[in-house]
């Protein structure tokens, strides 16, 4: 038991198969946890070992999850701009987080004939 857990432990630090290993690793602890709680001096380095990994793993989805804040709130903003309704000719959106415009700024507007847009409005002469 301690060299199969020593195993995944070594084993998870180069496979991309993470969530297999987590798998066998929780199978492996549920199944045999009256032997591991018997035995648990020589099984301690093994053990270790897989709490070693785990906080890799999780340090680095952390890390992972916050480069991308921003692209998930851009996704966001997209999904709820396409869940509102069209009505009479015109696309009605919420703005959830205000800013300036600036000169070097684009407009990106989903499922839209650009040909049909005028590059200069009214209110632009």
């Amino acid at each position: 038991l301690g060299r199969l857990l020593a195993f995944f432990a070594r084993y998870g630090e180069s496979s991309p198969h993470i969530e297999l290993v987590l798998m066998w690793i929780v199978t492996l602890l549920s199944t045999h946890s009256s032997i591991i709680m018997k035995m648990r001096i020589p099984l301690i380095p093994s053990l270790r070992a897989i709490s070693k990994w785990m906080s890799a793993q999780y340090q680095f989805f952390s890390s992972v999850a916050e480069e991308n804040i921003g692209l998930m709130k851009f996704i966001n903003t997209i999904a709820e701009m396409e869940s509102e309704k069209k009505q009479k000719e015109k696309l009605i959106l919420s703005i959830e987080q205000g800013g300036f415009l600036g000169n070097h700024k684009g407009i990106n507007l989903p499922f839209t004939d650009l040909g049909e847009l005028p590059s200069l409005t009214e209110k632009d002469v």
